[in-house]
């Protein structure tokens, strides 16, 4: 497996710590769920992490490129919560360059009723989209080249983790 995809399955398969360890009221220690600046995507699982056989695993060594889009299909037949996880391994930045961020890709997902789920996170090399109570059917996850100046052959490899959890 590649390096993004190890990433993927613990980001994947982490436990969200919110509220905090004080539960919600004056005391809360964190402002909102995963993933966000005080705990990132949540504290690592190794169980989980290691026995990933409810979810999906892709691989993608090809990748994308700018404007190109991959598309996966996951199907609901019920759960808490569908999560959806897409991990790279960006290429190297420049010192003096004002964004960090080379190759951009972005996750979405469309539920059988045609709600789209999306962020565009222009800074990270991972998003990770949760949709809790997910209707029951078919949803499309596409991971689509927002920008890949400096791929492999033009274009940016990555994996996605998606499953119930």
């Amino acid at each position: 497996p590649s390096a993004a995809l190890i990433k993927g399955i613990l980001m994947h398969t982490a436990t969200d710590l919110f509220p905090g360890q004080f539960g919600t009221g004056p005391k809360q220690e964190l402002p909102t769920a995963r993933p966000n600046n005080h705990e990132g995507f949540g504290r690592v699982d190794v169980a989980k992490a290691t026995s990933v056989e409810s979810s999906q695993l892709k691989d993608e060594q090809v990748g994308v490129g700018t404007g190109e889009a991959k598309t996966f299909d996951v199907k609901v037949n019920g759960g808490k919560k569908l999560v959806v996880t897409l991990t790279y391994t960006d290429a190297p930045g420049s010192a003096a360059a004002a964004k960090a961020l080379v190759n951009d890709l972005d996750l979405s997902i469309v539920g059988p009723n045609g709600k789209v789920y999306e962020i565009g996170d222009r800074t990270n090399n991972n998003e990770l989209i949760e949709i809790a109570n997910p209707a029951l059917g078919q949803y499309k996850v596409s991971v689509k080249g927002v920008k890949v100046p400096s791929g492999k052959n033009g274009k940016q490899p990555f994996a996605v983790v998606m499953g119930l959890l």
